[in-house]
């Protein structure tokens, strides 16, 4: 089973139940998994209801098998005390319970309610409720991966201090649109949003272009923050800095970042990227994947391996790749084979939006001379310009140099 989103959580559930003194069959149940595997390609969770505790010794089997298959195994079981995962289940959810008992005329519901309202009232209800939550959102399932990417990257989107440490440079798109600082670029979310929805029938990817202080990353970081908060089915999401791409194998740059961000072993989310790119006609892509600053390292051959790989099987037809670059680096790195490329180009502020920073800032266009007002469309101008508080613009090197061009 799986929820009715694209690209959503592919589930077995193995349902048995047992007396209490009945002895739970390994060997049967890790045929069980095996022959799950076999006849669900797609499948990314095995979860085992069982109406008694599950040994440790079992437990143990059954996550080692599931380690080599690449998938993940949970258990929901009963326990005599009433504290077990599948008593917690049936617990919060009392109402569904007593109904299908009921439906299913099913002797002893008072007997079973009452149970059931007694483990409602216990005090470490809520803790367990909260723990068996994790326990599945934590799984490795492409849904869990979704929400967990999306929550760190907006959490990085928050803070400049952690965003420049895992994204390679202050990002914090979130942070300043709080404090009424963020500029919204348009025109750059709405070329984003139509390379992307295009992407299903083209396979092409995104080269993000400008010069330095033109707002390349800031752009696409805007848009991504805006797509994470308010599109559920918005990809995995996956943002690589030119720092952490410290290898030319793709494969082992994709595990590694998502081992990292994750937790796992980089080999088994290869795994299951592979598993959730398999193409069907019209799907978005499993994995949109920011490589930022790709002219911060190396030169185009260091790069070529990577591209060359993401514009190929398996991946082209699963990932949907976004680059960010200096204009003049990019013909370089464009023009290698098996990959095609749509190309923006990053332009300056516009005057509403140069209007909207100096407002934001609170700056009065007749406050900045003539010869730096069309340098402060450049995003990084205008920040240099609020730091230096005006007055001093002429003694800034960047502003010197580019006023007398």
């Amino acid at each position: 089973m799986s929820s009715d989103r694209a690209n959503a959580t592919v589930l077995a559930v193995e349902c048995k139940r047992y007396g209490d003194d009945t002895e739970l069959n390994t060997r049967e149940l890790l045929g069980e998994l095996l022959q799950a595997v076999g006849a669900i390609p797609q499948l990314d969770l095995w979860v085992l209801v069982a109406s008694r505790a599950v040994p440790d010794q079992l437990y143990s089997a059954l996550q080692d098998h599931a380690d080599r298959l690449k998938i993940e195994v949970q258990i929901l079981s009963l326990e005599a005390d009433g504290a077990g995962s599948l008593d917690i289940l049936c617990a919060h959810g009392l109402d569904i319970v007593t109904s299908a008992i009921r439906a299913a005329k099913t002797p002893g519901i008072r007997g079973i309610g009452q149970e059931l309202k007694r483990i409602t009232a216990d005090a470490e209800f809520a803790r367990r409720c909260a723990d068996l939550k994790t326990q599945f959102t934590k799984s490795a399932g492409y849904d869990a991966a979704r929400q967990r990417l999306r929550a760190w990257h907006r959490e990085r989107f928050l803070s400049e201090a952690q965003s420049r440490v895992a994204l390679g440079q202050p990002v914090d798109v979130d942070a300043r649109l709080a404090q009424g600082l963020l500029v919204p670029r348009a025109d750059a979310s709405a070329e984003f949003d139509r390379w992307l929805g295009a992407w299903p029938a083209n396979r092409t990817s995104l080269a993000v272009l400008g010069e330095e202080g033109d707002g390349k990353t800031w752009a696409v970081a805007s848009w991504l923050s805006g797509r994470l908060s308010q599109d559920a089915s918005f990809p995995l999401t996956l943002w690589i800095s030119s720092r952490e791409a410290t290898g030319q194998d793709i494969d082992s740059l994709l595990g590694a970042v998502l081992a990292k961000r994750l937790g796992g072993r980089p080999d088994a989310w290869i795994a299951r990227l592979r598993r959730w790119g398999t193409p069907t006609d019209g799907d978005g892509p499993a994995l949109l994947l920011v490589l930022d600053g790709v002219n911060e390292r190396g030169d185009a051959s260091w790069w070529r391996p990577l591209i060359e790989s993401l514009g190929v099987d398996p991946w082209q037809c699963a990932i949907a790749t976004v680059v960010t670059s200096r204009t003049g680096f990019w013909p370089s790195v464009g023009r290698f084979p098996h990959s095609r490329w749509s190309e923006w180009v990053v332009p300056a502020y516009n005057d509403l939006e140069l209007a909207l920073a100096l407002e934001q800032r609170g700056i009065q266009r007749e406050q900045l001379p003539n010869d730096v007002l069309p340098l402060v469309r450049k995003p990084r101008y205008l920040e240099l310009a609020v730091h230096h508080r005006l007055a001093s613009l002429s003694t800034v090197p960047e502003f010197a140099n580019n006023a007398n061009d």
